[in-house]
């Protein structure tokens, strides 16, 4: 009998797969394979969307392309501990290795060659970290290239940007063959620099992913041409200083752009056409920077603006009039100290009228009508502010709503019948307050919500004890989150009485029980518990003030006397890579 974990369609076709969600109960199912018969059982699962399957076989019946396409969905982790099963899943799983596996290659290499020339694996990614001399880099290259004749991806990291000219110029042939090439310039820790030419050239055909940073502080100016006609993808990290300038004439098949800029301008680097891109994502940290280039970019439908500071750049998204392929906007001004840049909510909305998503932070909003979008389904304000005593808002596809308790109050939803979940920062107002004021009768006007999370965004800088007494009255929620509250136990005691509370979830949180010391709360109606670093306050408690039905499942780590405390959640954000050509998730919460 063996588990394994992998993904599945409704025909069970090696050719289609998808996530599913969790079936309840059990369910066998027969179905033929390569003339195999393979018995299924679908075992309800909460915690992922992924089914496990129990193999009433042995594993080695499955066809050699059912493998492959498991095996595709492993992490590089999981792909070279799966190589060690046996020699078949060592033959499926070695392509995977090898395409996503990379060589890293050190200074040390330089003393001991052999590193490189017994390599077992053919690898066609190959990473360059930081190499000081250039004698001792051509040794290593000369080497690389007998042993790795074809790659695919190529890493240059710690680089003089004097050394990729002569880099790329020594060995054209072989970097002319990558579909990637990540560059990190790097003067900071160089004895002496080498006088190159100012300008120079790189010419790339078959490139289609860039990924260029900078960190720079040399004399003089360059400015670098790279030649990609086939380049697709790029992600470009300014230096805090102007001596180095990347430019790319040949913009008409990218599609995805990321850039941070902190000295420089977009225009200096993208001098093509870049009306065909369809996601753009830019940090610009210098003030006054002019983003009109936005208008030309008729395809876009992920934008993601972040501004170091308040700008009038905020009239040319608003000027934005043609780009009706857009489905997620949001912009968000870092510094909070500066003022906050005026948007005319009603008028971008009007622009872009197939926007699914819109998330807005440190702006001043201003409305001069009724803001109508029909297919906006997922709205975030967060930290902005509205003049307006009350907005009103045609949204009949809403269904996540992210905003803080001060906005809630002015806003007046019209026909949101799917509205499913709503996200609320209480900022510095008290629990109870922002609760009967705000969120009750909210949620009691919207009988479709089923999801209330509540949030305190500011939390170290103005933490209030909640201390007060609640109004039992069932919201009909079937979800509820808390994130870095201090609640009072009363507060449990309310929601014991809400009969349709299936999921709770604790995150940061204290609960407050100095009021009553002793009492213990009963959440029998909760199948899901979530805990993570909770703790009870009140005069020396022996145990955790709340209790679940016998068939809740709870999911925390350790529990130490009364505090209950899971590190999951920071072990999850921690090691959390970063993909710089995925699009930035919006994340309600934070």
């Amino acid at each position: 009998m063996y588990s394994v974990c992998m993904y599945v369609s409704t025909r069970f076709s090696s050719q289609h797969w998808h996530k599913v969600t969790p079936l309840k109960g059990t369910i066998r199912i027969s179905c033929l394979l390569r003339h195999h018969k393979l018995h299924f059982t679908f075992q309800n699962s909460t915690s992922t969307a992924i089914a496990v399957f129990n193999f009433e076989m042995d594993i080695n019946l499955l066809p050699t392309e059912l493998l492959q396409e498991i095996m595709s969905y492993l992490c590089f982790e999981t792909l070279k501990v799966a190589s060690l099963v046996c020699h078949r899943w060592h033959q499926v799983s070695e392509s995977f290795i090898i395409r996503n596996g990379q060589l890293l290659i050190t200074e040390s290499a330089a003393n001991d060659l052999n590193v490189i020339r017994n390599c077992v694996r053919n690898y066609r990614v190959i990473w360059i970290a930081r190499m000081e001399e250039w004698s001792k880099l051509q040794t290593v290259m000369a080497e690389c290239i007998q042993r790795f004749p074809n790659i695919r991806k190529l890493y240059l990291s710690g680089c003089l940007q004097d050394y990729l000219y002569r880099f790329y110029n020594a060995h054209r042939n072989w970097v002319e063959q990558c579909e990637s090439f990540q560059v990190s310039l790097d003067d900071r820790f160089a004895d002496h620099m080498i006088c190159g030419p100012e300008d120079f050239e790189l010419t790339l055909p078959n490139l289609k992913t860039l990924m260029w940073s900078e960190c720079l502080y040399g004399n003089g100016q360059k400015a670098i041409t790279i030649n990609a006609p086939k380049l697709e993808s790029i992600y470009i990290n300014d230096s805090l200083d102007a001596s180095a300038v990347v430019r790319i004439p040949n913009c008409d098949n990218i599609k995805f752009i990321r850039c941070i800029f902190y000295t420089k301008h977009f225009d200096d680097t993208f001098v093509g056409n870049v009306s065909n891109v369809e996601t753009l994502m830019v940090d610009v940290v210098y003030a006054n920077c002019d983003i009109s280039y936005l208008v030309s970019m008729l395809q876009l439908r992920y934008l993601r603006l972040r501004f170091g500071s308040a700008t009038n750049a905020l009239k040319d998204v608003e000027s934005m009039h043609q780009c009706h392929q857009l489905k997620v906007l949001s912009i968000t001004i870092q510094d909070a100290n500066s003022e906050k840049g005026e948007l005319k909510l009603d008028r971008v909305l009007r622009n872009f009228n197939n926007l699914q998503t819109l998330d807005l932070r440190a702006i001043d909003l201003k409305v001069n009508s009724s803001v109508q979008a029909t297919k906006l389904e997922f709205l975030k304000l967060r930290d902005v502010t509205c003049s307006s005593s009350a907005v009103s808002l045609h949204l009949p596809s809403l269904k996540v709503l992210s905003v803080s308790v001060n906005i809630l109050s002015k806003l007046q939803f019209n026909e949101c019948s799917h509205f499913e979940e709503l996200y609320l920062d209480l900022e510095s107002a008290h629990l109870k307050q922002s609760l009967v004021h705000t969120a009750i009768p909210f949620i009691l006007s919207h009988k479709s919500l089923k999801k209330l999370v509540l949030f305190r965004s500011n939390y170290q800088a103005n933490r209030i004890v909640d201390s007060a007494k609640y109004e039992c009255k069932d919201l009909g929620l079937e979800h509820l989150e808390l994130y870095y509250l201090d609640i009072s136990i009363d507060f449990f005691r309310m929601i014991s009485y809400w009969k349709s509370l299936r999921r709770l979830t604790i995150v940061a949180c204290s609960i407050n029980c100095r009021a009553i010391p002793y009492s213990i709360v009963h959440l029998p109606g909760v199948q899901w518990i979530t805990l993570d670093c909770v703790k009870p306050r009140g005069p020396s408690r022996k145990e955790f003030p709340l209790t679940f039905g016998r068939d809740c499942e709870l999911q925390c780590v350790s529990v130490s006397s009364a505090l209950l405390y899971s590190t999951q959640h920071q072990l999850d954000s921690h090691h959390r890579r970063f993909d710089p050509f995925a699009c930035d998730e919006i994340d309600p919460l934070h």
